[in-house]
């Protein structure tokens, strides 16, 4: 790209926005600016330009950008940033900031706030013997933008966001593809974080939230408050999203497919829960939304379908009870649609769930049933009073054919011909015992 150009588009904007401290955006790159600002160049051939990235953020001063050419990729470096600048690649696919396997990649350091990373492949991190040490991007501070990148090849995880002297606050990650990792995206002890429109695949952990500690008197430590993961595709991770030792966000607005988990809520001594989950399609995945001591969820609205199992939930001592499933649709799932093992509510005093197995009727002709129906096993797993004969609102068409379901049958089918003691306990139906 010719420098003059980009000189030119980025002085008419910082120009047009000379006191502004929002958002924009040059050549699809999302810019912050404040006040007056200077651009620095890596790469190409300009005079002047840096050679490294980090020669040129050493240089850099608050509210800076720096804009880093792809025709010198990949670069080999460890980059840390301790100042507010735009750290922006010209092109995504080809930018490539490579850590070469050893520490993070990008670091934003502590107390550095209001970062904006855009436009890079950044890849390979290094990995201690334990997971969380190493990153692509490491965060360590409020109000930065992940935007745009692909996020690839780590062998830790793909972003970070953790501070271990306090919560952070405000960041955002959203339209990168980030797949190929450990965990995709881990979150520790954060708040009013936003994670959306981003691709997620064939991670160990697609998305894993959880305390920096597991607590064991401070409850409110374990909080991460007021996050939404919204609109992303988590696609081919072991466990698409991995809640663990917190509660109170939203979660809505996602395709969650043919992970062998797709939502897991995990934790112990009632430290977590109170999440509203909703308007996700959970599709394909081995369990739909595995739930083991989490309470007080709202779990409403989802298309639970073609999974080996729809919802399961656990109870572990002092949780996992006192959630409530309404206006969810329940269909194709081969093993089962929904079982527990606590005490829930599985309607919302008016309607309750749309079951493919349910064998009620309708006599007054209302759209819910007549006869509750029972959630597995009969004995503890709790009713639904109000099934409705329907499914609600729009059903991916391809989901709710014949042809799936008979398809997962015959899977099964094949499966048992071999383990004939599992067909012999089928027969029986050990799980409508009362």
């Amino acid at each position: 790209m010719n420098k003059g150009i980009v000189l030119g588009v980025v002085f008419l904007f910082v120009f047009m926005n000379f006191t502004s401290t929002s958002g924009n955006q040059i050549n699809n790159q999302i810019i912050k600016t404040s006040g007056k600002s200077s651009i620095f160049y890596v790469g190409g051939n300009g005079t002047g330009n840096y050679s490294k990235i980090q020669d040129a953020i050493d240089n850099a001063s608050d509210g800076d950008t720096v804009y880093v050419y792809d025709d010198s990729s990949p670069y080999k470096e460890n980059v840390v940033i301790d100042k507010s600048i735009n750290l922006i690649g010209e092109d995504k696919n080809i930018t490539i900031i490579d850590g070469d396997g050893d520490g993070n990649v990008v670091l934003i350091q502590e107390y550095c706030n209001g970062v904006t990373i855009s436009g890079f492949t950044i890849q390979k991190c290094g990995r201690d013997e334990y997971p969380f040490n190493f990153a692509g991007i490491y965060i360590s501070s409020n109000s930065n933008i992940i935007h745009d990148n692909n996020i690839v090849n780590n062998d830790d995880s793909g972003i970070i966001v953790l501070f271990e002297k306090d919560y952070t606050y405000d960041n955002i990650i959203s339209g990168n593809s980030i797949k190929n990792n450990y965990i995709g995206i881990l979150i520790c002890d954060s708040r009013n974080y936003q994670i959306f429109d981003n691709n997620i695949s064939n991670n160990f952990i697609g998305a894993y939230f959880t305390p920096l500690e597991i607590p064991i008197n401070v409850i409110s430590y374990s909080s991460n408050i007021n996050g939404k993961i919204y609109m992303n595709n988590f696609n081919k991770n072991s466990c698409g999203i991995h809640q663990s030792y917190w509660g109170g966000d939203a979660i809505y607005d996602n395709n969650i497919t043919n992970n062998n988990n797709g939502i897991y809520l995990h934790v112990m001594y009632d430290y977590g829960g109170y999440n509203n989950i909703y308007n996700n399609n959970i599709i394909g995945n081995g369990e739909g939304i595995g739930v083991g001591g989490s309470s007080n969820n709202n779990i409403f609205q989802n298309n639970f379908i073609s999974n080996l199992g729809g919802i399961e939930i656990r109870f572990q001592v002092g949780g996992g009870d006192d959630n409530k499933i309404y206006q969810n649709n329940f269909i194709g799932n081969l093993f089962y649609n929904a079982r527990s093992l606590s005490d829930n509510q599985w309607d919302n005093g008016n309607v309750g769930n749309y079951w493919d197995d349910y064998k009620g009727f309708d006599w007054n002709g209302d759209g819910i049933g007549d006869i509750p129906y029972k959630v597995r096993p009969f004995f503890k797993g709790g009713k639904d009073r109000y099934p409705l004969m329907e499914p609600l609102g729009d059903i991916p068409e391809y989901t709710i054919t014949q042809v799936n379901r008979a398809l997962n049958f015959n899977i099964l089918n094949m499966f048992l011909e071999r383990f004939p003691l599992l067909q012999q306990l089928l027969d029986i139906g050990w799980w409508n015992l009362e």
